[in-house]
């Protein structure tokens, strides 16, 4: 990996700057029990299931095809795809605001998230921090998703080669980018603002080890 300071932050959208969870609509919006919202997400729309949204299929052949194996839960199963945006509960602040913190210092801020092709332009919508991104990377858009490590080296393309920092919530797309020479950070609340800050130089503790992904 270059020793050149980092310049490039890669962010994740959920999880790190995003508060998405289906529960939200099934439990929050529908009425669902928690526990019956927690069976439906674990044995109808399965976090595999969903992963083929993120890959780029379509919600309509989708959803339609698992109504046909679910009848009884056709309802939910329907509103995946029709209320997506209630699945959002917003953005979470300090995270918005270390991105601004760093737009202002002259960073280049870029996104690399697994989600839906079809849903894109709610991201611009709802989330103005979005136009801070240089470059943006969706998996359904791209027919590959984390943590395929074709995803993060089609990243370091477009970002011409730089050296940079990925920050994800998840440790196995953290895995992913470090083995792709990326410089990795697991993010985690509450402190993962200050790692990130701290790892760039730009907080308080700068002494926080570069190289591999935090664990």
């Amino acid at each position: 990996m270059s020793s050149k300071p980092i310049r490039d932050v890669v962010f994740d959208l959920g999880g790190v700057l995003v508060d998405w969870n289906p529960r939200y609509l099934f439990r929050d919006h529908l009425g669902g029990d928690p526990a019956e919202v927690d069976a439906f997400l674990a044995s109808v729309c399965t976090p595999e299931w969903h992963a083929r949204l993120d890959g780029g299929a379509s919600f309509d052949a989708e959803t339609r095809a698992l109504a046909e194996r679910f009848p009884e839960h056709a309802r939910w199963i329907s509103c995946y795809a029709t209320m997506w945006e209630r699945m959002f509960r917003g953005a979470f602040d300090e995270s918005v605001a270390c991105l601004e913190l760093l737009a202002e210092r002259g960073y280049r801020l870029h996104a690399l998230s697994n989600y839906p092709a079809e849903h894109v332009r709610f991201l611009y919508r709802r989330f103005p921090f979005m136009q801070r991104f240089e470059t943006v990377v969706l998996s359904g858009l791209l027919g590959r998703s984390k943590p395929d490590e074709a995803i993060y080296r089609y990243v370091l393309e477009r970002i011409g080669g730089r050296p940079c920092v990925f920050v994800d919530d998840r440790p196995e797309n953290v895995a992913a980018a470090a083995r792709v020479g990326m410089h990795a950070i697991e993010f985690e609340r509450p402190d993962g603002v200050g790692r990130l800050l701290a790892f760039l130089g730009e907080g308080s503790d700068s002494s926080v080890e570069i190289g591999a992904p935090f664990q």
